[in-house]
């Protein structure tokens, strides 16, 4: 039984090493990592990777440009916030992240206690 014991021990330490040998790394030359997850009705995570200590402005913002979230981060190679947008009318947002020359956006859509996002793309 002993053996048994040690042998599963064995086996999950090396399919675990194994897991995380496997993880992609990020690299310094592909800039800036975004990541949304939505965790709650009408409330997300944004990650942000890669800052190298820029500053970065995070902005939500509706069709006709009214500001709902203002966010300037400084100084930090990364940044994870929860986001609560339930005080938000239902509608089409603007996820908007500007560091330097680049700046990112994606549409949200928030409906039905929801919130949908479009792909991030990198606007010119």
């Amino acid at each position: 039984m002993k053996k048994w014991m040690l042998f599963l021990v064995v086996a999950t330490f090396m399919v675990s090493a194994n897991a995380f040998a496997n993880l992609p790394v990020a690299e310094e030359d592909k800039g800036m990592i975004i990541n949304v997850d939505q965790v709650a009705d009408k409330q997300f995570v944004l990650h942000l990777a890669n800052l190298e200590k820029q500053v970065t402005l995070i902005q939500i913002e509706d069709l006709k440009g009214r500001v709902y979230f203002n966010e300037r981060v400084r100084n930090h190679n990364g940044y994870a916030r929860k986001i609560n947008l339930k005080k938000i009318p239902e509608g089409r947002y603007i996820l908007s992240i500007k560091q330097d020359q680049k700046n990112f956006a994606q549409v949200m859509v928030v409906q039905d206690n929801k919130v949908v996002f479009s792909k991030m793309k990198e606007r010119s």
